[in-house]
């Protein structure tokens, strides 16, 4: 057989051959670049596996995770310091609201005390005949009226503050007597009002002036009893102390300027008190 005649015969082979190998090499490629022809033939591909490749184990958090988490626990940590410097500093205002609730009810307790025991005095003082002023001929008597020789009327329809401005123009006038009896009436129809705290003791001056010391007391003592912690309070204990001073009481005088120096010792009242006191004769 000659080498043509060879060449012949296997170049159908040959031919057949190449179809099949290329027929292959196609099938292959195929298959790679197209999933479904692979997951046809193989089957659907695993999933990749996380960063926990054990059975059961968890999944370990990324780096920008962990960080997160650290925050979110510092600022925990510090809400939760926070929160307790916040409970110490409202338990620190508790307890000193408590301790300056227990001083007021003794502060209290002990004004009322000594208050009582003044009022006990006055009334003892009240119970005996008094003793007539220097340069009074008259005997004093505690029942404060106003002067028969003084006739005055005030308006019904006028108000506490007009009512409370007429008797001070009376009294800066040094017209006494009228200034007495228009603040009498404002304390009868405004016993309750703020100006009443200085009615009271713009009437025990003006009975003072008029030597009246007996009547001056009683309208200090009102006062007191009507406005115990009022802006007057200090004048009234110091005015009730000379009155009584002039109705020959240094006891009782004693006991209402020690009784303002104790409850009002920066008051520049208080420095004239011990000032009294140290004059007084007992």
């Amino acid at each position: 057989m000659t080498l043509r005649t060879m060449s012949t015969n296997l170049l159908p082979w040959c031919r057949r051959l190449v179809f099949f190998v290329s027929f292959t090499l196609i099938s292959v490629g195929q298959a790679q670049v197209n999933p479904a022809i692979l997951n046809k033939n193989l089957g659907p591909a695993p999933l990749a596996p996380t960063v926990a490749p054990l059975h059961g184990a968890p999944t370990l958090p990324t780096t920008a995770a962990v960080a997160s988490l650290q925050e979110l626990s510092r600022r925990l940590e510090e809400l939760e310091q926070e929160g307790a410097q916040r409970n110490g500093s409202v338990e620190r205002m508790q307890f000193a609201i408590e301790a300056i609730a227990r001083r007021v009810d003794e502060i209290q307790k002990d004004y009322d005390i000594r208050f009582n025991e003044l009022e006990r005095r006055l009334q003892v003082l009240e119970s005996r005949p008094m003793a007539p002023a220097a340069g009074n001929a008259a005997a004093v008597s505690p029942a404060v009226t106003t002067p028969a020789s003084v006739s005055i009327t005030v308006p019904a329809n006028i108000s506490a503050t007009t009512l409370y401005e007429k008797a001070y123009a009376y009294l800066t006038a040094t017209q006494y007597q009228e200034a007495e009896a228009w603040l009498q009436e404002f304390i009868k129809r405004h016993p309750t009002d703020a100006l009443a705290d200085n009615a009271f003791y713009w009437l025990g001056e003006s009975r003072l002036v008029q030597n009246n010391p007996a009547g001056a007391v009683q309208a200090f003592r009102d006062g007191l009893r009507a406005f115990p912690k009022g802006q007057k309070a200090p004048d009234n204990l110091f005015k009730m102390g000379v009155a009584l001073e002039q109705l020959k009481q240094p006891q009782l005088a004693k006991a209402a300027w020690d009784k303002l120096v104790k409850d009002y010792p920066t008051n520049p009242l208080a420095e004239r008190a011990k000032a009294r006191l140290a004059g007084l004769k007992l």
